[in-house]
């Protein structure tokens, strides 16, 4: 997708022309709505709104380009500061009551310069870097490759009870004076496993089709790496490596581009390559072959920071919880917040008295800030929110189309179609229905995207859990999961984004929000 962008000007005002190629994908229209005999089953729901108020496709595709353009948006990062800023600047403009949550926590880790190139100067690629990785000096660190083994096993959303008990993976003492080489297969997910009999309702409109038994492999979130001995790095330092390099076996090179990774530490420089490198490592590895890794970055500690709380009035004191995370690194990574904006700009317009409930706006900083930065330390700050939060939906990675990876070709490609949203509901069982008749009649007017509605799903892949195990707060984490959405990009791959089907997210969500204003509270939280 061609895309013509600007930078957001010195309002806060979030706004980049389209180009005409541009204006055309958003205009694509949705068709006819197909949905799942569950979705046909529940009551007849009031009519749906048309949300008159809500800013149209074009406009919230231009605050997402926009967002875009600014580039990664690591937390306390300029980028991030200035969508935060332009974030703050206008839901004051809409009248919303801003607050900030201020901290000084954070050590900013960006790098400048990352490098590996065999003996004979032969550039290796590096996937990606590793976030608060230790650093070398400019001429890198030179040392014979030394092959660690290959961590294997169950990871955490298998199902199986060993996946969160640390690996078995001892250090071999060849590791001194080397750089460890440790290989890292991905591990396709069984969502058709994992989510059994607790999918209420799949509404796909435009494809067909059932849930994938399995996410396919992608370097994206579906490694074992949290399965590694506890100080794994320090133990290999303690041995006498020199650095350290992961490798994704069956990683295709262009998904393991770019991958955000928070295996760094400060005890040795580390990177991680996709799979054709893995290959060559380990190679070399075998021969007794050298490489000379470089990781250069620039660090600042006591970065300030803040989580954002805005607050719109309604009738009564009972709160709408609505959660996103402000930090990113892609067209992705968050555009829940755009959507979260746009949503101010429609109820802001409605009047008060047909508002029964607040709506208070949690925006949280630090989704990619570290240990240090926990998205959940607002509700220690402010728990009063939590205490009178009727709900809380939470909505992340909107927009986005599948694209599969095939190890067996080494290439990542479209599927056509738009990626899965999970609609996760989250909540006490002695609610009387719970949350999925809320996302169910929200979901009547979806025309483009793909939604499963999961009930009360033990492995919610969700940073919105916290809502519910931390809060107590009942919860709808609305998100999808790609094998982009932790990626940088030169483009941020915008163009695997589709404005229709992003602006049919929003409206689902802004429903959802009428059909929770409108739902009394003993059957949402008794």
């Amino acid at each position: 997708m061609e895309v013509l962008m600007s930078e957001a000007d010195n309002s806060g005002t979030f706004r980049a022309p389209l180009s005409r190629r541009s204006l055309l994908s958003a205009g694509v229209a949705g068709s006819a709505l197909l949905i799942t005999p569950e979705l046909l089953a529940t009551p007849a729901a009031a009519a749906v709104t048309d949300l008159a108020h809500l800013p149209s496709q074009r406009e919230i595709w231009r605050d997402v380009v926009a967002m875009n353009h600014l580039g990664p948006r690591y937390t306390g990062n300029a980028a991030h500061k200035k969508f935060t800023r332009g974030l703050d600047a206008e839901l004051a403009g809409l009248g919303l009551k801003v607050e900030h949550l201020n901290r000084n926590a954070l050590t900013l880790w960006e790098p400048t310069h990352a490098g590996l190139k065999t003996e004979h100067g032969t550039p290796i690629e590096i996937g990606a870097t590793c976030r608060w990785s230790a650093t070398t000096r400019p001429q890198g660190v030179t040392a014979p490759v030394q092959f660690c083994g290959r961590a294997e096993g169950s990871s955490f959303f298998s199902g199986d009870p060993s996946a969160t008990e640390p690996l078995d993976f001892p250090i071999p003492p060849e590791v001194s004076g080397k750089i460890a080489l440790v290989e890292m297969p991905s591990i396709p997910i069984p969502f058709g496993q994992i989510y059994e009999g607790l999918v209420k309702g799949f509404v796909d409109p435009t494809h067909g089709g059932p849930i994938p038994a399995v996410q396919p492999y992608s370097p994206a979130w579906t490694t074992i790496e949290s399965r590694l001995p506890s100080g794994y790095e320090a133990k290999l330092r303690a041995a006498g490596a020199v650095g350290v390099i992961y490798a994704w076996t069956n990683g295709v090179d262009d998904d393991a581009h770019g991958q955000f990774r928070r295996t760094g530490t400060e005890e040795l420089p580390s990177c991680w390559v996709g799979m054709t490198a893995a290959k060559k490592l380990r190679a070399l590895a075998d021969r007794g072959g050298s490489v000379t890794l470089t990781i250069q970055a620039k660090v600042t500690k006591n970065v300030p920071t803040a989580t954002t709380i805005a607050t719109l009035p309604g009738k009564s004191d009972e709160v709408i919880l609505l959660w996103t995370h402000t930090d990113g690194m892609n067209a992705v990574e968050e555009n829940g917040a755009v959507a979260m904006l746009n949503l101010m700009r429609h109820f802001a317009k409605v009047p008060p008295a047909e508002r029964n409930r607040t709506i208070v706006c949690v925006l949280t900083e630090g989704h990619f800030g570290g240990s240090a930065m926990a998205d959940n330390w607002w509700i220690d700050a402010r728990p009063e929110i939590a205490e009178k939060a009727v709900v809380a939906l939470a909505m992340e990675h909107l927009g986005c189309r599948e694209w599969l990876s095939d190890p067996a070709r080494n290439i990542v490609e479209p599927a056509n179609r738009p990626d899965i949203a999970w609609a996760y509901t989250l909540g006490p069982k002695d609610a009387p229905n719970g949350l999925v008749p809320v996302m169910l009649e929200a979901l009547r007017g979806s025309r483009v995207a793909r939604t499963a509605v999961v009930d009360r799903a033990a492995a919610s892949i969700t940073p919105a859990t916290y809502l519910w195990n931390k809060g107590k707060i009942p919860t709808i984490g609305y998100i999808s999961f790609n094998t982009y959405f932790l990626a940088e990009a030169r483009n941020g791959h915008i163009d695997k984004l589709d404005p229709a089907q992003l602006y049919d997210q929003v409206r689902t969500l802004g429903r959802a929000i009428e059909v929770i204003d409108r739902t009394p509270r003993a059957e949402l939280r008794p």
